[in-house]
């Protein structure tokens, strides 16, 4: 995964919360990846070197954020369960086993969200 360093371990320990934490907590720019996808970097220089390569041992990149990512941090409803998952990462841990990914489980129908932001 592009967008925290603890990879593909997202469903255990701090992963979902780590990539909350990035998205909520920083600003993004728009720019293009190599092969031409419109992506997210963030502007904060920190963040530069924070995600371990997939291929090369030793080498790290940014943490990459698409637009749905971004729809999490700027549609009013899908923020709040964003933050709530934020400020209670036992309830994400707990929807995260029925989901792919965290972006997964904040996605979905108003009916969803609803039953999701009332456990």
């Amino acid at each position: 995964m592009a967008w925290h360093s603890a990879g593909c371990r997202v469903h255990r320990g701090a992963g979902a919360t780590l990539y909350l934490q990035n998205l909520l907590n920083f600003d993004w720019e728009q720019t293009r990846s190599p092969a031409g996808a419109i992506i997210r970097l963030s502007t904060d220089g920190s963040l530069r070197q924070s995600v371990p390569d997939a291929h090369v041992v030793g080498k790290f990149n940014p943490p990459v954020m698409t637009t749905a990512d971004l729809a999490l941090k700027f549609d009013p409803e899908y923020r709040k369960v964003a933050e709530r998952f934020l400020a209670d990462p036992d309830a994400c841990q707990r929807q995260l086993k029925y989901t792919a990914t965290p972006v997964d489980l904040i996605f979905g129908s108003t009916a969803e969200l609803r039953a999701i932001a009332a456990v």
